[in-house]
């Protein structure tokens, strides 16, 4: 295994962090999907509670706008609003073959480009230039 030393050490919290990111990445899209959706017009439309209504006359507790499943009639209640959600068959595609093509087709280019460059840079090197790519990508998606 080797011995303990502060290069290890720092090596290993290191690609740590770096995997924490990377998972904290993927849980992303599930938290910021909605928001995302709506901006880039994405995913199927749903009807949501209405944030910006104020109206104090109104009890909120009882205005689910989540079980109304028509435009028509979210578009009726002042409190409810008709927005994409960012799920439905586009999100699907995305989050499945989509996915898994992309992470496929990187995974073989990245180890014909270390085969092919291994007597100019090293394998560690380009892995880690990978993880830093990947890292640094994760923190300015949001």
């Amino acid at each position: 295994m080797g011995d303990w030393t502060l290069k290890n050490s720092y090596y290993l919290t290191l690609m740590t962090s770096a995997y924490i990111i990377g998972e904290i990445a993927h849980f992303l899209i599930n938290t910021t999907g909605r928001e995302v959706a709506r901006d880039v017009h994405f995913g199927d439309k749903s009807c949501f509670f209405n944030a910006t209504y104020n109206d104090p006359s109104e009890n909120k507790s009882n205005n689910n706008c989540s079980q109304i499943k028509e435009q028509k009639e979210c578009s009726g209640a002042a409190y409810c609003s008709w927005e994409y959600s960012g799920l439905g068959i586009e999100y699907q595609i995305l989050a499945g073959p989509a996915f898994v093509a992309v992470f496929s087709v990187s995974g073989v280019l990245i180890s014909i480009l270390s085969d092919k460059l291994k007597a100019s840079v090293s394998r560690v090197l380009l892995v880690g230039i990978g993880t830093a790519v990947f890292s640094s990508a994760c923190l300015l998606m949001g």
